[in-house]
């Protein structure tokens, strides 16, 4: 019975080696593929640009309409790597002071609050840094923050977007008026907008209607208005990573009821800043068929994704693959 072993090793998640002299497989015969062991010098990032944004609106700024129809916040984006959550505080108070916002533990158990001073942040997008700080994303979720903004409800779930027939518009915050305003320059339509799902009651707001919440909005800003916002969870900078290896040769691999080319997948410890050595080596390697048609195999392609189909960063350190190519033993009657 044939049998190949292959080892790859390479500095990058996307993978193409070339296999010289290619491997022939006998075309009458049923060929299966595992993967016997992966390693890596684990120093995988914790910030990348999945979860390094701030968002904020600042009453100090004027906002410009954009192309979408959407006023969108401010945004400041933190620099990929791998931090401690000290060190991630310190790289986001060195782009924006402490002045306007601190970010402070409150508890031994990883718990933190956020003085904000002239800013409201914006806590409701999926690549928010304040989701490692125990701030949930999701807008179903915001009820458990704990704040004394009153326009925390409304500018973490309506969209101010204007209707415009010739020219555009510039939103700003008048400090005269205490308000959200929209500059005229041609005479049109405003109107303020919410999204299609719903939130539920909270100690915040008696309601997220359009008009309350432009009440809410324009009766709190102020000057120089300063509130605190206190996360619900644990902050969790450290997690274990969900990683896929995928191979186009393979088939009969399913993910979430769908067909998939995943080879394996297990979870990557979080990687520490002494740094160590990552190996992962089945107790039960799992073989899966190769696709029928496969008869030469000249190279080899493989991508180490995460959960969200992203490329891992493994900061160019070398990760090795050992895969094991043999053939199926037919069943003696």
């Amino acid at each position: 019975m044939s049998s190949h072993r292959l080892v790859i090793r390479d500095r990058v998640s996307d993978i193409h080696t070339t296999i010289f002299p290619a491997i022939h497989l006998d075309p009458e015969k049923t060929y299966e593929i595992g993967l016997i062991q992966f390693s890596v010098f684990n120093s995988t990032f914790n910030i990348t640009r999945s979860n390094n944004k701030l968002y904020y609106y600042d009453n100090r700024k004027q906002y410009v309409f954009g192309g979408s129809g959407i006023y969108e916040p401010i945004c400041i984006t933190i620099q990929s790597g791998l931090y401690t959550l000290d060190s991630l505080v310190s790289a986001i108070s060195q782009l924006i002071p402490e002045s306007t916002l601190r970010i402070v533990r409150i508890s031994d158990s990883g718990y933190y609050i956020l003085h904000a001073t002239n800013i409201h942040p914006v806590f409701t997008r999926s690549d928010s840094i304040l989701q490692v700080f125990g701030f949930p994303t999701s807008p179903s979720y915001l009820d458990k923050i704990i704040t004394d903004d009153p326009t925390f409800i409304p500018l973490n779930t309506i969209v101010f977007e204007v209707e415009h027939s010739r020219r555009k518009r510039d939103a700003i915050i008048s400090k005269e008026q205490r308000v959200i305003s929209l500059q005229e320059k041609s005479v049109e339509t405003d109107k303020i907008t919410t999204p299609s799902f719903e939130i539920p009651p909270t100690t915040h707001t008696t309601s997220v209607s359009t008009s309350s919440s432009e009440n809410n909005i324009r009766n709190t800003l102020s000057d120089s208005p300063a509130f605190y916002y206190q996360a619900p969870f644990a902050a969790s900078l450290n997690r274990y990573k969900e990683v896929y290896i995928t191979c186009p040769l393979i088939s009969n691999s399913y993910k979430n009821n769908t067909h998939s080319r995943t080879l394996y997948s297990f979870h990557l410890p979080p990687a520490s800043i002494t740094r160590s050595t990552f190996v992962e080596i089945p107790n039960n390697v799992i073989y899966l068929p190769l696709a029928k048609h496969t008869r030469n195999i000249r190279e080899i392609v493989l991508r180490i994704e995460d959960e969200n189909l992203e490329l891992v960063d493994f900061c160019e350190e070398y990760l090795t693959i050992v895969l094991h190519i043999r053939e199926v033993e037919k069943l003696k009657c």
